[in-house]
């Protein structure tokens, strides 16, 4: 059975400073829209022509494992469905105002700013169920690897964001794409695991290596 909440850890060896639930919350959020605003930018990295928004995405697994092991999974959960709803009120808002109608000068500007935020429809629903699937699996795994497993942990929780981002990838490949053939899907499912994996790597490294979590002392 999936334990509802985790206990409080403290950060750092012999430090009774916590990380805070509303800044891992924040820090979660931004993390999310940031990387949805950066996605209509394209980059080439390391061979695959994607979204900016995969630099960033990542470290929402990272952020949502440590709100799961530090605060417990229905608080993570909870901070996830509020991305969620802040994402499709922002996207809601954008569809308004690219339906308003334009002034006779800086038409190019707004044109511009139209084509950026044309939505797909299905790419937008299935990006959005894939990642409250990805992120409450991982948050759920985490805190289930909290409480029962307690040597080691940090690997358990890395390998469990590494194969939650090979569901969500292949999850949203699949339904957002169906056009592709099937060799066209795992070449794309391949490429942005690699990508998206090592980043989550690094992002991994950094957070939970700074802040060394262990549990408190009694």
């Amino acid at each position: 059975m999936i334990p509802v909440q985790a206990p409080n850890h403290r950060l750092m060896d012999n430090s009774p400073v916590y990380i805070s639930q509303p800044v891992l919350a924040l820090a979660f959020i931004v993390a999310y829209l940031f990387s949805l605003l950066l996605d209509p930018r394209f980059i080439h990295i390391m061979g695959l022509v994607t979204g900016a928004g995969i630099v960033l995405f990542p470290l929402t697994y990272v952020l949502s494992s440590l709100m799961a092991v530090l605060y417990g999974r229905n608080y993570s959960i909870q901070i996830i469905m509020i991305a969620c709803l802040i994402n499709l009120s922002y996207v809601l808002l954008t569809m308004l105002v690219v339906q308003l109608p334009s002034p006779d000068f800086n038409t190019e500007y707004n044109t511009a700013f139209e084509k950026i935020y044309q939505f797909n429809l299905n790419v937008f629903i299935t990006s959005t169920v894939c990642y409250f699937i990805a992120e409450s699996l991982n948050s759920s795994l985490c805190a289930w690897i909290k409480c029962h497993i307690k040597k080691r942990a940090e690997i358990f929780y890395l390998l469990t964001i590494l194969s939650v981002i090979s569901l969500d990838t292949v999850l949203f490949i699949y339904f957002a794409y169906p056009h592709l053939t099937p060799t066209e899907m795992i070449s794309m499912w391949i490429a942005r695991w690699l990508v998206k994996s090592t980043v989550a790597i690094i992002y991994f490294i950094i957070i939970y290596r700074l802040y060394s979590v262990r549990t408190p002392i009694s």
